[in-house]
Protein backbone atom coordinates (compact mmCIF):
# COMPACT_ATOMS: atom_id res chain seq x y z
CA UNK A 1 0.00 0.00 0.00
CA UNK A 2 3.19 2.12 0.77
CA UNK A 3 4.43 1.55 -2.91
CA UNK A 4 0.65 2.84 -4.25
CA UNK A 5 0.74 5.85 -1.81
CA UNK A 6 4.22 6.81 -2.65
CA UNK A 7 3.72 6.64 -6.76
CA UNK A 8 0.41 8.88 -6.46
CA UNK A 9 1.92 11.16 -4.38
CA UNK A 10 4.87 11.20 -6.80
CA UNK A 11 2.45 11.64 -9.80
CA UNK A 12 0.37 14.27 -8.48
CA UNK A 13 3.22 16.16 -7.33
CA UNK A 14 4.87 15.80 -11.09
CA UNK A 15 1.61 16.81 -12.78
CA UNK A 16 1.23 20.06 -10.19
CA UNK A 17 4.91 20.81 -10.89
CA UNK A 18 3.83 21.03 -14.48
CA UNK A 19 1.20 22.75 -14.27
CA UNK A 20 2.75 25.65 -12.24
CA UNK A 21 5.85 25.91 -14.87
CA UNK A 22 2.93 26.71 -17.32
CA UNK A 23 1.07 29.39 -15.54
CA UNK A 24 4.31 30.85 -14.88
CA UNK A 25 4.91 30.69 -18.59
CA UNK A 26 1.76 32.76 -19.78
CA UNK A 27 1.77 34.92 -16.61
CA UNK A 28 2.08 38.28 -18.72
CA UNK A 29 3.92 39.52 -21.64
CA UNK A 30 7.14 40.66 -22.46
CA UNK A 31 8.76 43.90 -23.02
CA UNK A 32 9.51 43.67 -27.19
CA UNK A 33 6.16 42.80 -27.43
CA UNK A 34 4.22 45.81 -25.47
CA UNK A 35 6.78 48.03 -27.27
CA UNK A 36 5.79 47.02 -30.50
CA UNK A 37 1.58 46.56 -29.95
CA UNK A 38 2.87 50.50 -28.48
CA UNK A 39 4.34 51.72 -31.71
CA UNK A 40 1.63 49.94 -34.22
CA UNK A 41 -0.54 51.67 -32.05
CA UNK A 42 1.74 55.36 -32.67
CA UNK A 43 2.10 54.51 -36.07
CA UNK A 44 -1.52 53.91 -36.74
CA UNK A 45 -2.60 56.90 -34.61
CA UNK A 46 0.63 59.38 -36.64
CA UNK A 47 -1.63 58.24 -40.04
CA UNK A 48 -5.24 58.78 -38.84
CA UNK A 49 -5.35 62.00 -36.41
CA UNK A 50 -4.15 64.36 -39.22
CA UNK A 51 -6.63 63.28 -41.70
CA UNK A 52 -9.74 63.42 -38.92
CA UNK A 53 -8.25 67.17 -37.75
CA UNK A 54 -8.45 68.35 -41.75
CA UNK A 55 -11.79 66.45 -41.91
CA UNK A 56 -13.19 68.49 -38.70
CA UNK A 57 -11.61 71.58 -39.97
CA UNK A 58 -13.40 71.25 -43.55
CA UNK A 59 -16.74 70.36 -41.83
CA UNK A 60 -16.38 74.05 -39.70
CA UNK A 61 -15.37 75.88 -43.01
CA UNK A 62 -18.73 74.19 -44.66
CA UNK A 63 -21.15 75.35 -42.07
CA UNK A 64 -19.87 78.95 -41.56
CA UNK A 65 -19.69 79.31 -45.42
CA UNK A 66 -23.50 77.96 -45.12
CA UNK A 67 -24.18 80.05 -42.32
CA UNK A 68 -22.80 83.61 -44.09
CA UNK A 69 -24.34 82.51 -47.52
CA UNK A 70 -28.02 82.65 -45.61
CA UNK A 71 -26.97 85.86 -43.79
CA UNK A 72 -26.14 87.81 -47.19
CA UNK A 73 -29.23 85.74 -48.72
CA UNK A 74 -31.82 86.87 -46.36
CA UNK A 75 -30.11 90.76 -46.13
CA UNK A 76 -30.11 90.73 -49.94
CA UNK A 77 -33.85 89.47 -49.87
CA UNK A 78 -34.54 92.14 -47.23
CA UNK A 79 -33.03 95.22 -49.09
CA UNK A 80 -34.25 93.64 -52.77
CA UNK A 81 -38.21 94.16 -50.90
CA UNK A 82 -37.22 97.25 -49.49
CA UNK A 83 -36.21 99.01 -53.20
CA UNK A 84 -39.43 97.54 -55.30
CA UNK A 85 -38.07 93.98 -56.08
CA UNK A 86 -34.97 95.27 -57.49
CA UNK A 87 -30.74 95.98 -56.49
CA UNK A 88 -30.81 98.64 -59.43
CA UNK A 89 -31.99 101.76 -58.06
CA UNK A 90 -29.28 100.84 -55.48
CA UNK A 91 -26.40 100.00 -57.16
CA UNK A 92 -26.75 103.22 -59.42
CA UNK A 93 -26.76 105.49 -56.34
CA UNK A 94 -22.97 104.46 -56.05
CA UNK A 95 -21.39 102.37 -53.55
CA UNK A 96 -19.70 105.50 -51.90
CA UNK A 97 -22.34 107.31 -50.63
CA UNK A 98 -24.34 106.46 -47.99
CA UNK A 99 -27.29 105.57 -50.21
CA UNK A 100 -25.41 103.29 -51.69
CA UNK A 101 -24.99 99.03 -51.45
CA UNK A 102 -22.62 99.13 -48.79
CA UNK A 103 -24.57 101.33 -46.53
CA UNK A 104 -27.50 99.12 -47.72
CA UNK A 105 -25.87 95.85 -46.34
CA UNK A 106 -24.25 97.60 -43.15
CA UNK A 107 -27.82 98.01 -42.05
CA UNK A 108 -28.64 94.40 -42.36
CA UNK A 109 -25.17 92.94 -40.94
CA UNK A 110 -22.93 92.88 -38.01
CA UNK A 111 -19.61 95.05 -39.19
CA UNK A 112 -16.49 95.68 -37.56
CA UNK A 113 -15.33 98.46 -39.34
CA UNK A 114 -16.80 100.49 -42.36
CA UNK A 115 -14.72 102.54 -44.46
CA UNK A 116 -15.76 106.24 -44.92
CA UNK A 117 -14.33 107.07 -48.09
CA UNK A 118 -14.35 105.69 -51.79
CA UNK A 119 -10.50 106.48 -51.95
CA UNK A 120 -9.43 104.42 -49.44
CA UNK A 121 -7.06 102.69 -51.59
CA UNK A 122 -5.80 100.33 -49.32
CA UNK A 123 -5.91 101.82 -46.58
CA UNK A 124 -9.24 100.62 -44.79
CA UNK A 125 -8.16 96.93 -44.84
CA UNK A 126 -5.56 95.10 -42.31
CA UNK A 127 -2.46 95.31 -44.30
CA UNK A 128 -1.08 91.41 -44.70
CA UNK A 129 2.49 92.12 -45.81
Amino acid sequence: MTYIHTYIHTYIHTILRQKTRKLKACRGFTLAEVLLVITIIGVVASLTIPNMIQNIQDQQYKTALKKMYGVLSEATTLIVDENGGSLKSVVDTGGCGVYGLRSKYRDYLKTIKTCTTCDTQGKCWHNWN
